[in-house]
C-alpha cells in the first residue's frame, strides 16, 4: 500500500453546497453499522497510512462530518465510506486487513525482525486509537467541519468551496 493516496472525495456538482455539520451529541449516532468503525480504520489506512497522525484524524473527521450531515454522500458512516468515487474505494480497502502484512523481504529471508513486527503492530494500534477517538468525539476537529478533501498535489480543484487552513506539511487539502 503506498503512502498518502489521492483522495476521491468529489462534490456531486460544482455548485452544490454541503449541509452544515451537525454537532455530535452521541457517538452512537455514527454507528448505524456494526462495522462502521472498522470500515473507517481501513479507509484511513488506505487513504493516508504514512501521513502524520493529525492528518489521519482529519480524514477520519471528514467521514464523521459527512455521517453527521446526511447528504448525497449517504446518511450513515457505512454509506459515506462505501459511496462509489469517494475515499479510497477503488480496490475495496474494507476488504483488506487494516494494515497489510509487511512486504516480502528483499534478501529472501522468510521472517521479519521482532522490531519490524512490533512497528507494524504499533501503527495498527495508533490508527485504531485515532479513529476511535474521532468517532467518540474526544479528538478536536481541526478541519472546522470539512466534508471534502483531496491530495495537495492536485492543486486547486474546487474553487467554489471554502478551503480550511491546515498545516502546509499535510499531503491533503480540506474544504467545506
Amino acid at each position: 500500500m503506498a503512502g498518502c493516496q489521492a483522495a476521491h472525495s468529489h462534490p456531486a456538482t460544482p455548485h452544490e453546497e454541503p449541509p452544515a455539520p451537525v454537532p455530535m451529541s452521541d457517538a452512537a449516532a455514527l454507528e448505524h453499522s456494526p462495522h462502521g468503525a472498522d470500515l473507517l480504520r481501513r479507509v484511513v489506512c488506505a487513504e493516508c497510512l504514512r501521513c502524520e497522525p493529525s492528518e489521519r484524524m482529519a480524514i477520519a473527521h471528514v467521514a464523521r462530518n459527512r455521517a453527521l450531515s446526511p447528504g448525497w454522500w449517504g446518511g450513515t458512516l457505512a454509506e459515506v465510506l462505501t459511496r462509489r468515487g469517494q475515499f479510497a474505494t477503488a480496490d475495496s480497502p474494507w476488504c483488506r486487513p487494516l494494515l497489510p502484512p509487511p512486504p516480502p523481504r528483499a534478501d529472501g529471508r522468510e521472517h521479519w525482525s521482532p522490531i519490524m513486527v512490533a512497528a507494524h503492530q504499533r501503527a495498527r494500534d495508533e490508527i485504531r486509537a485515532e479513529v476511535d477517538g474521532v468517532l467518540a468525539g474526544d479528538i478536536e476537529d481541526h478541519t472546522a467541519g470539512a466534508v471534502y478533501f483531496h491530495a495537495r498535489r492536485l492543486g486547486t480543484v474546487w474553487r467554489h468551496l471554502t478551503e480550511v487552513p491546515v498545516p502546509g506539511t499535510w499531503r491533503h487539502r480540506f474544504f467545506r
